[in-house]
């Protein structure tokens, strides 16, 4: 089995773009509007990365990936 990938680029500019608006969902006690919230910073972070009709430096797997990883 191969070495993980490493994301620390990845990593960093998803944090630039979305970590206050992750930590403020996470400060939400009603669960669909803390939904509503990560749901809002994944949307900001796919914008980002994928703006309409341009291929990113990075696969939407990996993008995700580290999302999720950084939720957690």
């Amino acid at each position: 089995m191969g070495a993980k990938p490493d994301h620390a680029a990845l990593e960093k500019a998803v944090l630039d773009i979305a970590e206050q608006d992750l930590r403020a969902a996470y400060k939400i006690t009603a669960k669909q509007e803390r939904y509503d919230a990560v749901d809002a910073a994944k949307a900001k972070i796919t914008a980002h990365f994928f703006p309409e009709g341009a291929d990113g430096d990075y696969s939407k797997e990996e993008v995700g990936g580290v999302f999720k990883e950084l939720q957690a």
